[in-house]
């Protein structure tokens, strides 16, 4: 086992100049010590010399799959034009494969999700699945943490929603204070505290999250989790900007007799705000009946001084 559990030392070194980032197409192969990698680096395939095809996780050089080929020097592995991806001895003997011949133009993916993945005509025809990485977001609506990346300042922190693939959060950067970036990139600015995953109730609301809220077509029913995501990007399309105070202006859409509002926010208040689409809706309240544990939570997060630090350690209490 110890000759796939971990990438060897010298395998690692020999990498540098044999690394090719995401796909492995069709009709192209991984000889013995060539690799692809996830976009975000965190992924690796690599074709060994003693003949085994291992994915790493290169954050901690485990293995998530191999072939079990490994006692095979020489052997290379092909993503072939009929759609499998094989394994050969160095003298042509097939000894593993993925069982998806019959698929002309298929390509293998190394995904920034930890999943390996063979693809043909827009479908995974084989996969191993993405990667659960303890401490990462896995659903809508979970709130992530990081140091505030400023020397002294760091205990206070930063927090972002995730939004089921990026994380979405307030800067003070650009014109909008609104930004969506990948979850690596995230973790990639400072020290990384992991997630408080509220556990939402996901209740049905009726809202609107468009722009313009003019007609009852703009409305619609939706859970509490998905709500979340589209007031995001909804406060994200009607623009925001940069508070270090933490009192806050909602961004509000058009509505009759209003012209849209921009918010006014930083990185806790942004997300009071979001989670108040799923309760009271800054005192509106919703034609369905919504938790009453969901409202004391979402006002126990104002109750206080407002911090990242209290709002992350607030929801991860609700666990």
């Amino acid at each position: 086992m110890t000759k796939w559990t971990r990438a060897p030392a010298a395998l690692l070194l020999a990498l540098a100049c044999a690394t090719t980032a995401g796909i492995l197409a069709p009709d192209t192969t991984l000889s013995p010590g060539q690799s692809i990698s996830s976009d975000n680096g965190r992924y690796l395939l690599v074709m060994q010399g003693d003949g085994n095809l291992v994915y790493y996780r290169t954050t901690d050089w485990a293995a998530r799959w191999h072939s079990h080929t490994y006692g095979n020097p020489g052997a290379f592995a092909p993503m072939q034009g009929d759609g499998n991806l094989v394994v050969y001895t160095g003298a042509g003997t097939p000894v593993w494969n993925s069982q998806t011949s019959g698929n002309p133009g298929a390509y293998l993916a190394a995904q920034d999700d930890g999943n390996l993945v063979i693809y043909g005509s827009g479908r995974a025809l084989w996969n191993i699945g993405a990667d659960v990485v303890i401490g990462d977001p896995q659903l809508a609506g979970d709130v992530v943490g990081r140091d505030l990346a400023i020397s002294g300042l760091g205990s206070l922190g930063h927090t972002g929603m995730f939004d089921g693939s990026s994380v979405v959060e307030v800067l003070d950067e650009g014109s909008n204070a609104i930004l969506y970036e990948s979850l690596a990139s995230f973790k990639a600015r400072s020290a990384y505290w992991g997630t408080a995953s509220p556990n939402n109730p996901n209740h049905l609301l009726n809202k609107c999250f468009k722009t313009a809220c003019l007609q009852p077509a703009d409305f619609e029913d939706i859970g509490a989790r998905m709500a979340l995501v589209k007031r995001a990007f909804q406060a994200y399309l009607i623009g925001a900007d940069y508070t270090y105070g933490q009192h806050y202006t909602s961004a509000q859409p058009m509505v009759w007799g209003r012209v849209a509002q921009r918010g006014l926010y930083r990185c806790d208040t942004f997300i009071i705000n979001v989670y108040e689409k799923t309760a009271d809706d800054e005192g509106t309240g919703s034609i369905y009946p919504v938790p009453q544990l969901w409202l004391d939570r979402n006002r126990d997060l104002k109750s206080d001084v407002i911090l990242p630090s209290k709002l992350f350690d607030k929801m991860k209490g609700w666990n």
